[in-house]
């Protein structure tokens, strides 16, 4: 089969010379320059597919398991989602395409690192995870995806002239991989009509990724699809109005029923406003209001009204950057806010888009850039630098669009440090973590995420973690500000992990009271407090309350619980030979390991829950006698606080003279015990000579591991928790930093992914179960 039937298959039309091109090279681009229109995810997607699958063993060892296609809005990963499925559905294909927005978090590709998958996500969600920071997520698992994006990973950043400070975070984590070290083959495409290279240099790739650019030629653009829409007719002239009062009725002027009119606005405030008052103005015609401060299903409802038939009175559709990018919308009349010229570029791709219509009207709204909140969320100089383009052009045809320089300010980027750094997932001794909202969107593009519950006095222990569908992002200096002014006690909560219990909302930085409203961070409010309109969205109005959203989620997660070990009652030793066995299918089936690595996660997977013996964890389990559990049905309270079995196992480890990596792996399984030993939140309350639940002077039956027996304790090495070296040898963070030194934190991490996975594929298919066991 040839390339051309291959993409035919899936697509239904014949490729550009420039896709084919994609597809014959050595390996993917490093930037691709190509307009809306000229089918930049297919090249790519379909180009990783093929090299993956049909070009010959060879180019798929040379060839990343994983596809991760990041994205700077939420409305765009549905649609590129949605296209990855048809054409790998028309492919008949084993490849598993996942997404990750908020609002809508599909995690299950983490548990497959050997299976071919494409995963598609916003920037906030997968530069988080790059960062190991994972936003709305367990910050439990955050290594999880921390190691698998990180390695055997092809990035993809499409629309790059919108993400802001994440373009060149992507890049730096690009050029750390090549510094740091990463397990199988890495890489990273950025993509946009108007890339320039000169923006990805960064302090790890100094002389950006010019090598690999890659630009439409001239049988491109001569293609006639692509001709129609280069050539197709947009008149530009400048709205004479531009405060929203006034704007809006000249806007209702404008319109004409039977037509779409498309309204971008750089403001979520500005496009509530305007839409308040179109509503007024054109009676007739359908509203649609699109931003990104929308819970799910309010949104989705609004998104899927875009492509319904036009109504009678026309659809006049208000829309923030949102609307920029990859959204098929064909308009016949485009206003914009004066922003960025690579983003007016994007807006100017929604109005007569596929050249069907003889012209399609454009209008420029003027703002003053002097004024702050007119400048917002730009920069005065890219707004002036636009303006000057502006006035000089009558038509804002793409073939006639100036191709010259679009600046680019520097913004800070993580360093090699702060990523050594950011492997720490304990917070620092006032509870808190680093903020890493300066690389992912950049000052004040922090979000955290919030719903609403009915809530009586205060929410309670028992209640259900929030769905997807409850969950609305909101600007993090936003939320600080809609909850400083609310009255006290303020019925804003947040679930305590460590503690397993609910905390009011704070915003004292200080001190170690959890609860400090941070961004990436989920909040409770009670419905009653408002804040949120289902027409509107997020409008930090407390006059009016909140309607919950039926849906809700799983148990909520704490520090001293492990859902994953409530499946029926299995017996340790036969949990560790199965995870072990689970371990040793997986990096065989990955094969990016050598021999001691490989073996060395096979033996932490073996190893990894023998800490399980200790008597507290079997009396959690109401065991009275008979085989040890690694399993049971439903668990007690565990009688020490902060008890880690995790921690016995490790400390068993060491004892028994185990390599480092070994004992490092089998203490990260869960998430909760890797880099330091030192205590956490409770530290005042634990007894002397007590650290996280356990005593060097604990008793701890021998278990039949698959590498042989652990050694009975007591002692257990507590020791290692010290600075410095003492009976057993160098301290635990001195161990640690040695294997950081060695491996680099990405590939750390994704040896300690593997472990976990095994542990997860091996609990939820046992080998064979406890038929009945006596129990408390």
């Amino acid at each position: 089969m040839t390339y051309a039937d291959f993409f035919r298959r899936a697509t239904s039309y014949a490729p550009f010379p420039y896709q084919e091109r994609v597809a014959v090279a050595a390996q993917l681009p490093t930037m691709l320059e190509a307009p809306t229109g000229a089918g930049k995810t297919a090249a790519i997607i379909l180009g990783w597919l093929w090299h993956r699958r049909f070009r010959g063993d060879a180019l798929t060892a040379r060839t990343p398991r994983r596809l991760v296609y990041c994205l700077p809005m939420r409305v765009l990963v549905d649609q590129v989602r949605g296209e990855a499925e048809r054409w790998i559905e028309r492919l008949a294909l084993d490849v598993g395409v996942h997404a990750l927005r908020g609002g809508a978090i599909d995690e299950a590709w983490e548990g497959t690192p050997d299976r071919d998958t494409i995963i598609v996500g916003t920037q906030d969600q997968l530069l988080s995870r790059a960062l190991n920071r994972g936003y709305a997520m367990s910050r439990f698992r955050w290594a999880v995806p921390f190691g698998l994006l990180n390695n055997d990973a092809w990035w993809v950043l499409d629309e790059v002239q919108l993400m802001g400070p994440g373009l060149r975070t992507a890049a730096q984590l690009d050029g750390m991989r090549s510094a740091f070290g990463a397990f199988g083959p890495v890489g990273t495409t950025f993509m946009s009509a108007t890339i320039q290279p000169e923006w990805l240099e960064v302090p790890d790739a100094p002389g950006g990724l010019e090598d690999g650019h890659l630009a439409l030629e001239p049988q491109d653009w001569s293609q006639p699809s692509l001709a129609q829409r280069t050539t197709a007719s947009k008149p530009l002239s400048k709205a004479p109005e531009s405060d929203a009062k006034q704007l809006a009725p000249w806007i209702a002027q404008q319109h004409a029923p039977g037509t779409l009119t498309l309204v971008v606005v750089n403001r979520v405030a500005r496009a509530q406003e305007l839409a308040r008052r179109l509503r007024s103005e054109l009676p007739d015609a359908e509203l649609v209001l699109i931003h990104s401060r929308f819970r799910p299903a309010e949104r989705a409802a609004n998104e899927a009204r875009l492509q319904d038939e036009l109504p009678p009175g026309g659809r006049v559709v208000v829309a923030t950057q949102t609307i920029e990018a990859g959204v098929d919308l064909d308009a016949h009349r485009l206003v914009t806010d004066l922003a960025p010229w690579p983003s007016l570029v994007q807006r100017f791709g929604r109005c007569n888009r596929r050249g069907e219509r003889e012209r399609g009207d454009i209008f420029w709204v003027d703002l003053d850039e002097t004024k702050k909140s007119n400048a917002a969320p730009y920069d005065p100089a890219l707004l002036a630098e636009a303006r000057g383009r502006l006035e000089s052009l009558s038509n804002a045809r793409i073939d006639e669009l100036p191709k010259g320089e679009h600046p680019w300010l520097p913004t800070d980027v993580p360093r090699r440090r702060d990523v050594l750094g950011l492997f720490d997932t304990d917070p620092d001794l006032d509870g808190n973590f680093v903020d890493i909202s300066r690389w992912v969107r950049g000052e004040g593009g922090a979000d955290v995420q919030v719903y609403w519950r009915a809530i009586d006095d205060a929410p309670h222990l028992g209640d259900a973690a929030p769905h997807p569908n409850e969950l609305c992002s909101v600007a993090l200096d936003a939320f600080r500000d809609f909850v400083k002014k609310l009255p006290t006690p303020r019925r804003v909560w947040q679930w305590d992990t460590f503690e397993g219990r609910w905390n009011r909302a704070h915003l004292i930085a200080s001190g170690s009271a959890p609860g400090f409203i941070s961004a990436g961070q989920t909040y409770l409010i009670d419905g009653r407090v408002g804040g949120y309109d289902p027409q509107l969205g997020w409008t930090a109005k407390a006059n009016q309350a909140t309607p919950p959203v039926s849906d809700v989620g799983e148990a909520l997660e704490a520090y001293s619980r492990d859902p994953r070990s409530e499946a029926g009652y299995v017996a340790l030793d036969v949990h560790l030979a199965d995870a072990a066995r689970e371990a040793t299918r997986l990096v065989e089936a990955i094969g990016i390991l050598g021999p001691d690595l490989a073996a060395h996660v096979t033996e932490a997977a073996g190893w990894h829950d023998a800490g399980k013996a200790h008597p507290v964890f079997q009396t959690a389990a109401r065991r009275l006698d008979g085989p040890l559990l690694a399993k049971a049905p439903s668990f007690e309270r565990y009688g020490t606080r902060g008890f880690r079995h995790e921690l016995v196992s490790a400390l068993l480890a060491v004892r028994a003279a185990r390599p480092d990596l070994v004992a490092y792996l089998v203490a990260a399984h869960h998430g909760k015990v890797r880099v330091s030993l030192r205590p956490l939140q409770w530290q005042e309350l634990e007894p002397e000579g007590q650290l996280r639940g356990v005593r060097a002077t604990d008793a701890v039956p021998s278990v039949d591991t698959p590498t042989g027996p652990t050694p009975e304790a007591p002692p257990l090495p507590l020791g290692v928790a010290a600075l410095g070296r003492g009976d057993h040898g160098a301290s635990w963070t001195d161990r640690v930093v040695r294997l950081l030194e060695e491996l680099g934190p990405f590939r750390l991490a994704y040896l300690e992914a593997l472990v976990r996975i095994a542990d997860w594929r091996a609990s939820e298919q046992p080998s064979s179960r406890l038929e009945e066991v006596r129990h408390a």
